[in-house]
């Protein structure tokens, strides 16, 4: 199977998580990144991006993610695209941010939507909201979508086919971090967390709400090892894996990377929100995680989750299990491949 990955060069996780799992699949040799991105093959890109509501350009820069393998793999013309559109049995359009979909418009103006045997889209953006007009402009055959809820999404039901859930997997670099000696017993990294999530009809408060949330887990656990703040990724991996319990809080989004890194290390508990958001792959409170309804729950269940290593743990090692089963690039890429060939 060979695979036609649509993509621009600006930075966005879900698209490059995704390739990762393409390659790791169908082999890099079967997998093309068109325009060529830079930052999949060890280099760094910068180009003009959109920026702001009113369509003004920035400079934009890409370097390599610390967890993104330098990928084989060489830069492709247009024409040469085009000419051989007929070998590849799927279309990937990335993304569907506005310097993007250009490409894919560009590729059916040329050779004709029905010169694509499989077309699909993934939508990593943290808006809920599907593109229904993207959707019935390109017609795919699947459209993937990180986070979906069930309201207001109330067709949902109805597109389930078209429309299957994508969650963000684990970063492919966590397959090297193993179990480390429980060092730290609550982490809360990262800075940018807020009350609000986007979805529709929710207007996004911009307080941030970390400090209030690490004085009251130093206050109810005084003698506790607490980490906190922001950290080199070299320093973060094995912060998470070195944590009896790590707190996540969702970002702009429904759910960050963070919860899936944290439940992919051996015996690190993940508290996180409550959410509504659909995943075929459910992770379930007091079976793979510990979940809160308020910010203000926070310390007390770390608290709980401290005093009871052994129940914590036995979640942890559920949760553990269903990261490495479901939630990697790979299988990631294996659900794609599945749900676009049904």
């Amino acid at each position: 199977m060979r695979v036609l990955y649509l993509d621009h060069p600006e930075a966005d996780y879900l698209s490059a998580i995704v390739f990762i799992g393409l390659c790791e699949e169908l082999g890099p040799e079967n997998v093309v990144d068109f325009p060529f991105q830079p930052h999949f093959h060890g280099g760094t890109w910068r180009g003009p991006v959109p920026y702001g509501p009113g369509g003004s350009m920035i400079e934009g820069v890409c370097g390599p993610y610390a967890w993104m393998p330098a990928w084989p793999g060489r830069a492709w013309t247009e024409d040469e695209v085009v000419e051989k559109v007929d070998e590849f049995d799927l279309v990937v359009l990335a993304s569907p941010r506005s310097y993007n979909v250009p490409c894919l418009r560009k590729l059916i103006e040329r050779v004709g939507r029905s010169s694509i045997k499989r077309l699909v889209m993934l939508d990593g953006e943290d808006y809920t909201a599907i593109r229904w007009d993207l959707a019935n402009e390109f017609h795919p055959d699947a459209y993937f979508k990180t986070s979906m809820v069930p309201t207001p999404l109330d067709l949902y039901p109805q597109h389930e086919r078209c429309c299957p859930v994508l969650p963000c997997p684990l970063t492919t670099s966590f397959g090297f971090v193993s179990a480390r000696k429980k060092t730290v017993d609550v982490c809360f990294l990262g800075g940018s967390n807020w009350f609000g999530t986007r979805r529709e009809g929710v207007v996004e408060d911009r307080v941030p709400v970390k400090p209030a949330i690490e004085a009251a887990i130093r206050e109810r656990l005084p003698n506790a090892n607490v980490v906190t703040g922001q950290v080199p990724y070299s320093e973060y991996q094995d912060l998470l894996a070195s944590s009896r319990v790590a707190v996540c809080v969702s970002g702009h989004g429904l759910e960050g990377m963070r919860t899936y890194e944290a439940m992919g290390c051996p015996d690190t508990l993940v508290l996180r929100e409550g959410l509504d958001q659909i995943t075929p792959w459910p992770i379930l409170d007091g079976v793979h995680c510990l979940t809160y309804s308020s910010h203000e729950e926070i310390a007390e269940l770390c608290s709980e989750a401290l005093k009871d290593r052994v129940r914590a743990t036995k979640i942890a090692r559920a949760g553990n299990g269903l990261v490495w089963d479901y939630y990697t690039p790979r299988a990631r890429a294996v659900y794609i491949l599945d749900r676009a060939f049904r």
